[in-house]
């Protein structure tokens, strides 16, 4: 079975107070971002939710890279020391994203000191583009009371990016959700390379080798998002990594159909393979954290 992950623990934290530009100083730098964008139409944004919705989050990934046995180790998170240098309102989409990422890694390893950091720093950023107000200490202490609970936290965090998603829509900030998307994806993705580079093993392979059915959904999202030069730049990333991905051959098997009579339904499962050697995970760790070091 293919497991893929996306996003959406990205939105999940709060607690300190704002630093770095003034208010007016953010708010010109999205005015300037306003004035570059092109406008989407009705139809296109519905099928970037659609797409947006279909990515799972970061939480799963860190379920599912816990679960191949790997250590946790922080020294592949993005250090919440660095929060400051983040100004443009882009640069705090994309990271939001990173910290995301690391805040689901934290929780799902029971680091809670850690978590608490990186809850604190998510909610720092996200006040300086009016989404502070959702990262509650409420959010948070849901988030430790449900920590074992794997529906539960998923329903959490996909609450929580719901009520992003719909203040950044209103407010016709549609590029900041394909950022923060795109942030979050290649931090889970980088933490998963990075830990088996330090320990190859081939169930952390499989799991990395899986990404290139999300990363395909990845870049639809960006292609679909409003024209700006940072989704421009991280777009060629992107399929520069995709080509690397493209090298690994998916093949599909038959297993069995399973009639679920009381929904009239009849659930066709399949296994599907995949044919891959080490170079290319290595090529795909190099070129992630290449990606991921112009994030941060």
């Amino acid at each position: 079975m293919i497991r893929r992950w996306g996003l959406w623990s990205v939105l999940l934290l709060l607690l300190y107070s704002c630093g770095g530009k003034t208010t007016s100083q953010l708010e010109e730098n999205m005015e300037s971002s306003e004035e570059r964008k092109e406008q989407i139409s009705p139809r296109d944004k519905a099928k970037i939710e659609k797409m947006i919705y279909s990515i799972p989050s970061p939480v799963q990934a860190a379920l599912l890279l816990e679960k191949t046995g790997a250590r946790f180790d922080n020294k592949y998170m993005n250090p919440v020391s660095k929060v400051s240098s983040y100004q443009t309102s882009a640069q705090i989409a994309l990271n939001i994203g990173v910290y995301g990422a690391d805040l689901a890694y934290t929780n799902v390893y029971k680091k809670h000191v850690e978590a608490l950091k990186y809850f604190s720093t998510i909610q720092k950023l996200g006040d300086k583009i009016g989404i502070g107000y959702v990262f509650t200490a409420d959010l948070m202490k849901r988030f430790e009371i449900n920590q074992n609970d794997q529906d539960s936290l998923i329903a959490i965090t996909t609450d929580s990016f719901t009520e992003v998603h719909s203040y950044l829509k209103k407010n016709n900030q549609e590029e900041l959700i394909a950022l923060m998307l795109v942030g979050g994806w290649i931090e889970a993705l980088y933490i998963s390379c990075q830990i088996w580079e330090a320990n190859p093993n081939k169930a952390l392979a499989i799991l990395i080798a899986e990404q290139k059915f999300s990363l395909n959904d990845v870049i639809e999202v960006v292609k679909s998002s409003p024209k700006v030069p940072e989704l421009s730049k991280i777009l060629k990333d992107l399929n520069e990594l995709l080509r690397e991905f493209n090298k690994i051959r998916a093949s599909y098997a038959y297993e069995k159909t399973e009639l679920k009579k009381e929904k009239k339904l009849a659930v066709i499962e399949n296994q599907t393979k995949l044919a891959f050697n080490n170079d290319t995970i290595k090529r795909i760790s190099k070129i992630t954290e290449k990606i991921r070091n112009s994030i941060i």
